[in-house]
């Protein structure tokens, strides 16, 4: 995967991204199991750590998926960006 991310200032808001694996346990699809991450824009921290956490977690669901587990609670991945920026993303979720 080649994730190439700019910023320009120009459109300062977050947006976020949440998908799930349902759970298939009647008395347990209820309980989530939360996988995250966020991304940040700029360069300020290098370019590894910005996108380290929401590959990770994407793997993870991939992984899940590619391997066709039926969990018995919910597996939910929720990705943000907008942190830098004012917590635009984490806020609106």
């Amino acid at each position: 995967m080649n994730v190439d991310v700019k910023f320009s200032g120009d459109h300062e808001h977050g947006f976020d991204t949440i998908a799930e694996i349902p759970g298939t346990d009647p008395k347990l699809k209820d309980e989530v199991v939360m996988v995250g991450g966020h991304s940040i824009h700029g360069r300020r921290h290098g370019r590894d750590r910005q996108r380290r956490g929401p590959v990770v977690a994407m793997e993870v669901m991939r992984i899940l998926n590619a391997l066709q587990v039926k969990p018995r609670r919910t597996i939910r991945i929720g990705l943000w960006t907008g942190e830098e920026q004012g917590l635009f993303g984490s806020l609106a979720t």
